[in-house]
């Protein structure tokens, strides 16, 4: 193929897909906000420390129109700029509580969209589009950068929008599952023990693409939950850098064992266990959290 037709046929391509995404629309997802705005309340959110210098260098943003948008979110309550104490001419900008909710209300717009695109689709054509998808990015995409950090507040809405996208994508779990997680996020939140208890996030340029959490459940016994990694990126590692983290963790704050829950379905989360020493100690049986019976397992890890 020559490389013209090489070029005329990624053109059309991209015409096809920003059609199919619909961001020809000069606001997305009916709502107030621009596509470039959008991406802006996203990044503010993502980068760590963020100032507008990194919001430019991200976005190859005009300085000038970048101002006026956050001049915007600052009258509307959406971000705080607050200056910082190693240089009193740069503002570190974060979001508001409002800022938080209405990007909230994008991403679940955002996912909705998604997932009636993909809902004409079974299994193996969905895997199919995301195995293209990871393909060009693989290719085309210059070298990506991973960052395993603790949780931030703003994190703890992924994990519970996360949670229900992939179960009830891959496994049909309904509502009640989703609130139990989101039960036991909010439980989480509510009695933190930053001394014994931590969550980690994986990001992947800039963006939050797996979660794994350690939650004490005696001085000697820790539970470990909220494994979970994009299915983009499995079979690279990740979830052994997670489950290395979380088992550190354990290890360095003296507790004696780690249990966790999972269901028999998650086979290679299973193999992972089973991998790192943990071993299956019970079982039984769960009716709630979709339209057939699950096995739901307990698996232990001593670390004496």
């Amino acid at each position: 193929m020559s490389d013209h037709s090489t070029v005329l046929q990624i053109r059309d391509f991209n015409r096809f897909y920003t059609k199919v995404l619909g961001l020809l629309n000069s606001h997305i997802l009916f709502s107030d906000f621009s596509l470039t705005e959008a991406r802006i309340l996203l990044e503010i959110k993502t980068i760590e420390a963020c100032t507008a210098k990194k919001l430019i260098e991200k976005l190859d943003i005009d300085r000038g129109y970048l101002s006026r948008i956050l001049k915007k979110f600052e009258n509307g309550k959406l971000i705080k700029r607050s200056v910082t104490s190693s240089d009193k001419r740069m503002s570190v900008i974060a979001l508001m509580d409002l800022g938080i909710q209405k990007l909230r209300e994008l991403e679940s717009k955002s996912n909705f969209q998604i997932e009636e695109l993909l809902n004409t689709l079974d299994t193996e054509k969905k895997d199919q589009v995301l195995s293209a998808m990871g393909t060009i990015k693989t290719l085309l995409g210059s070298q990506s950068h991973e960052q395993i950090r603790s949780f931030q507040k703003e994190d703890l809405p992924f994990i519970v929008d996360a949670h229900r996208d992939l179960y009830n994508r891959e496994y049909g779990y309904n509502k009640k599952f989703v609130q139990y997680v989101a039960d036991a996020v909010t439980a989480f939140s509510d009695h933190y023990d930053a001394d014994r208890e931590n969550i980690w996030i994986l990001d992947v340029n800039h963006l939050p693409k797996g979660v794994i959490a350690i939650v004490k459940e005696t001085d000697t016994t820790a539970q470990l939950r909220w494994f979970l990694l994009d299915q983009s990126l499995r079979g690279g590692g990740f979830g052994h850098k997670l489950l290395d983290e979380a088992i550190q963790f354990c290890c360095k704050h003296a507790y004696k064992k780690v249990v966790l829950w999972t269901v028999s379905d998650l086979k290679a989360a299973r193999h992972l266990y089973k991998n790192k020493g943990f071993r299956l100690v019970e079982r039984h049986e769960n009716q709630e959290w979709t339209n057939h019976v699950i096995i739901e397992e307990k698996w232990e890890l001593l670390l004496e």
